[in-house]
This record gives C-alpha cells, structure tokens and sequence, in this order.
C-alpha cells in the first residue's frame, strides 16, 4: 500500500515558473508544500502549468490558509496578475 501511494503521489502535478510567460526558474511539482519558502519558492511563481490532467490550489499563506487560487486539468497560466509572487504553499487536489 505505500508504495502504490508513492507511486501515486509521485506524479508531477504542476510545474512552476519564477517569470510570466513560463520563463526563469521552474520547477516540477509533485507533492504538497505547507511552505514553499522551505525549498526557496515562497512568494516566487508568476505563472504555471498545471500537468497530467492533474488538479490543485495555491495559497497565499502558509499551510493552505488565506487567498487561494485552484486549478484543473492541463490550466496553463502565463501570467498570474494580482496573484503574481503572492503564493506561499500548495497542494494537490
């Protein structure tokens, strides 16, 4: 059972980027962050692509409380507006 739940889990959910457009930094996202600033990304993305028909939400605060953004499916987001640099957690849904 935890290595079917490893599988699972380890699939790429998003990938994240430091600029609009997709550019600069990027990571691929595969399991929750309750802080991003852990591994350098809190307050970082700027756009994303939402991967493997897979769905989640990011947060504005730290273990997923305040302002939240979800998305579904392939969502590809090149420039995330107000949302830009504002997200500090996040997590597969």
């Amino acid at each position: 059972r935890a290595l079917a739940m490893t599988v699972l889990t380890s699939v790429d959910y998003a990938t994240i980027y430091d600029f609009t457009s997709f550019n600069g930094s990027y990571m691929n996202v595969s399991q929750d962050y309750s802080a991003l600033n852990v591994i350098g990304w809190s307050d970082k993305i700027s756009s994303f692509k939402g991967r493997n028909a897979e769905t989640g939400m990011f947060y504005v605060d730290w273990f997923y409380q305040g302002t939240w953004y979800a998305f579904c499916c392939s969502t590809q987001v090149g420039n995330l507006g107000v949302f830009s640099n504002t997200f500090s957690s996040m997590l597969r849904t």
